[in-house]
């Protein structure tokens, strides 16, 4: 298996998880979240890509897990890795992750913050 099918794999089973967990429905912004591989994590080592979906909407879906596949390829190579993704759930930032870091979480939460702020 070629390392895009390996990580659209990735990015796929935790989308799977995200859904299982929150299921929103309709058009929802997205935050795909990618950490250091090693290292601390702080605002400066970690990037968040937005995009919307809607996760009832096949041909949605699939420019989704495309797009997110791709930037997840480019982050690889930064030594970045895949960690969650989270959403606003009325007004809070709600992070789906197999992992769970609370560091982690606490600084991605203060990044979306800011995202939103500056919309």
């Amino acid at each position: 298996m070629s390392i895009r099918h390996q990580m659209r794999q990735k990015v796929e089973e935790l989308f799977k998880l995200f859904m299982e967990r929150e299921n929103p429905q309709g058009e929802t912004v997205v935050y795909t979240i990618f950490v250091p591989k090693e290292g601390d994590v702080d605002e400066e080592s970690v990037d968040i890509f937005e995009q919307e979906v809607n996760p009832q909407d096949v041909e949605s879906l699939e420019k989704f897990f495309s797009r997110v596949t791709k930037v997840a390829l480019e982050n690889d190579v930064k030594e970045l890795r895949l960690y969650g993704y989270a959403y606003d759930k009325n007004g809070e930032v709600v992070i789906v992750s197999p992992e769970g870091d609370e560091e982690v979480e606490e600084v991605v939460k203060e990044l979306i913050e800011r995202m939103r702020e500056e919309v």
